[in-house]
C-alpha cells in the first residue's frame, strides 16, 4: 500500500517522476529537491524511505528494520543514483534507558560531498511545546509527500518497545486535499517540517490507531534521541546536523614542520583548522587532494577519523569546542620531486560554510630528484666510467651517463689544479643554490694521505673567493681556494655530501 492522500495529485505529491523505474526529481514538487537528497529508498522496495541523517547513517522504524546487505538509493543533485548498502543497524534506547523503536542504520561507506547527497538536519527547539501546531511534509511509500500538523505528544508502548511519539491527525470526513495518513509499509519513513524555509527532520513513521473518522497517525520525535545517536556515530566523526544553530568561523592556518623542503627527503606540512567563535560546531570535515606525484604516504590527525589515502584523504570530527584549533600533520617518506605542489584544501561544518586555502610548496632541488632524472639513485654508482661518482657527477653540474672527456658545451669544467709563482690554486665548480639543496663542498689537506690525516684546517695564508664563469653557467660559479706553497707534499681532496 502506499501513503494516502485526500486528493491525490501526482504532480504536487509525488517527489519523483518515473519512479521507481527511471526516477527524476518532479519540477513541480513544492520543496527544493536539492535539499531533500537525504530522503533515500530501498532498491527493490520502494515502499522504504529513509532519512540520511550524516553521510554514513539514516533513520528508520525498528519494527520494520532492512535487512543487513540491503541498497538504499538516492538521487543526487546532479540526477544520477548514488547506493551504499545497509552494514548494521542498531536500536535506540530511551533517556531512560528502555528500547525504543527508533533505529540507526549504517551504510557500508559514507557518501562523499561531491556525491551530491546531503543529509538532513533535525529541527532543535527548546521543548516539546514549541513544536505543537507545526505543519508536516508526510513521506511516504512510492516517495510520495503529504500534509499533516503536529497535535501533542505521547509515549506508546508496542510489546514492550517504548517510543517517545508526536501525533498527526487525518479525519476522514474533513481536512485539507493534502493531509495525509498512514498505512501498511509506511514505517520508517520521514515526517520533515519545512522550517525557516529549509527542510529539517523531525520524525519517523511508527504507528496509527483509529476512533471514529479520525486516524491518529506517531511518528517517533527524532530530537528526544539525539544524544544516544550521537554518542554512537561520534566514532565514525558525525553528529546529527541541528537545523538551529549559532554562526561558526573556521580558518585554516598551514606551515613547513620539516626543517626542510628538499625533493626525495622526508618531509611534513602541518595544518591547523582554527574555530574562532566561542560556540561548539559539529560534523567539520577537512578535505585534503594531492596529484598523482605529490600524494602523501600518512596523515596524522588526533581526533579526528581519517578515510581515503593517496591522493584524496577526508577527516571528519564530530565536535569541535570553540576556539580551539587541532592540527593535522601530512607526511612525505620522500618529498615529491617536483619544484612545487598546490594541495587542494577545503573545510566545512555545520554551522559555518566551506572555506578553502591555496597554498603552494616549494621544494628545493636534491640529489634525488637529479638521480631520477638519469635513472642513476646510487650516489658512489659511476655508470659512464670517468671515475666520478654519481654524488661528484651532480655537484659539478655533469651527465653521470656521458665521460668527463665528452661532456656537453655549457657543463662546468673539471676541477683544475695550478701553481704559479709559489701560490697552489684549487678551483671547482660550485652550485650557486647549494644552500637550499643542503650540499657541502668542504676541502681537506692532508700532508700524507694517509687515514685520519685529513683535516679541514686551511693552511696559511688561505684565501678563497668565486667568479662568474665565461660565458656563464646559469647554476654554477667558479670557487678558487689559494694558499702559498710549503715544504715538503701537501695534497688537497673535496669532500662533497649532502646534509641531512
Amino acid at each position: 500500500m502506499a501513503l494516502e492522500l485526500r486528493a491525490y495529485d501526482p504532480t504536487l505529491h509525488d517527489r519523483f517522476l518515473d519512479f521507481p523505474e527511471d526516477p527524476s526529481f518532479n519540477p513541480s514538487f513544492p520543496l527544493d529537491y536539492e535539499q531533500l537528497t537525504g530522503i533515500g529508498w530501498e532498491s527493490g522496495n520502494s515502499q522504504k524511505q529513509y532519512a540520511l541523517i550524516s553521510p554514513c547513517h539514516a533513520v528508520f522504524a525498528a519494527h520494520n528494520a532492512p535487512a543487513i546487505g540491503s541498497r538504499i538509493s538516492f538521487l543526487s543533485t546532479s540526477g544520477s543514483i548514488v547506493e551504499r548498502s545497509v552494514s548494521r543497524t542498531q536500536s535506540i534506547t530511551n533517556p531512560w534507558m528502555s528500547t525504543s523503536d527508533v533505529l540507526l542504520v549504517t551504510l557500508s561507506s559514507p557518501i562523499d560531498r561531491d556525491e551530491g547527497v546531503e543529509p538532513l538536519p533535525y529541527l532543535n527547539l527548546s521543548s516539546e511545546e514549541d513544536y505543537a501546531g507545526l505543519p508536516l511534509v508526510v513521506f511516504g511509500s512510492q516517495a510520495k509527500a503529504g500534509e499533516g500538523t503536529v497535535i501533542d505528544f505521547t509515549t506508546i508502548n508496542v510489546n514492550w518497545i517504548v517510543s517517545r511519539t508526536y501525533r498527526f491527525n487525518y479525519t476522514s470526513t474533513d481536512g485539507g486535499s493534502g493531509d495525509a495518513r498512514l498505512a501498511s509499509g509506511d514505517s520508517g519513513s520521514p515526517s520533515l517540517v519545512n522550517y525557516e524555509g529549509k527542510p529539517s527532520l523531525l520524525g519517523i513513521h511508527l504507528a496509527t490507531s483509529n476512533e471514529g473518522d479520525v486516524q491518529s497517525n506517531y511518528d517517533a520525535f527524532l530530537p528526544l534521541y539525539v544524544d544516544q545517536i550521537d554518542a554512537i556515530i561520534a566514532s565514525d566523526g558525525f553528529r546529527m546536523r541541528p537545523r538551529v544553530t549559532g554562526q561558526s568561523n573556521l580558518t585554516c592556518a598551514s606551515w613547513l614542520a620539516s626543517p626542510v623542503a628538499i625533493q626525495g627527503k622526508a618531509l611534513e606540512l602541518g595544518f591547523a583548522l582554527t574555530h574562532n567563535s566561542g560556540i561548539e560546531t559539529g560534523n567539520l570535515e577537512l578535505d585534503l587532494r594531492f596529484t598523482e606525484a605529490t600524494a602523501p604516504d600518512a596523515i596524522e590527525a588526533e581526533g579526528w577519523v581519517v578515510s581515503g589515502g593517496g591522493t584524496h584523504w577526508t577527516l571528519r570530527r564530530a565536535l569541535l569546542e570553540g576556539r580551539v584549533a587541532p592540527v593535522v600533520r601530512a607526511q612525505w617518506d620522500a618529498a615529491p620531486l617536483v619544484d612545487s605542489f598546490q594541495p587542494d584544501i577545503r573545510w566545512v561544518s555545520d554551522s559555518s560554510e566551506e572555506g578553502t586555502m591555496a597554498i603552494s610548496v616549494d621544494l628545493a632541488p636534491s640529489f634525488n630528484s637529479w638521480a631520477h632524472e638519469f635513472g642513476e639513485a646510487d650516489e658512489m654508482a659511476d655508470p659512464d666510467g670517468d671515475l666520478m661518482p654519481n654524488i661528484i657527477e651532480y655537484a659539478f653540474g655533469r651527465d653521470p651517463l656521458i665521460s668527463s672527456s665528452a661532456q656537453a658545451a655549457g657543463t662546468p669544467p673539471p676541477p683544475t689544479f695550478v701553481i704559479e709563482n709559489g701560490i697552489a690554486t684549487y678551483s671547482h665548480p660550485e652550485r650557486t643554490d647549494m644552500d637550499e639543496r643542503k650540499l657541502s663542498y668542504v676541502a681537506e689537506w692532508s700532508n700524507s694521505m694517509k687515514s685520519g690525516s685529513w683535516s679541514p684546517t686551511e693552511p696559511v695564508g688561505f684565501s678563497t673567493s668565486t667568479t662568474p664563469y665565461l660565458p656563464d653557467i646559469p647554476g654554477f660559479t667558479k670557487r678558487q681556494l689559494s694558499w702559498p706553497v710549503q715544504g715538503g707534499h701537501q695534497f688537497i681532496r673535496l669532500n662533497i655530501e649532502e646534509i641531512p
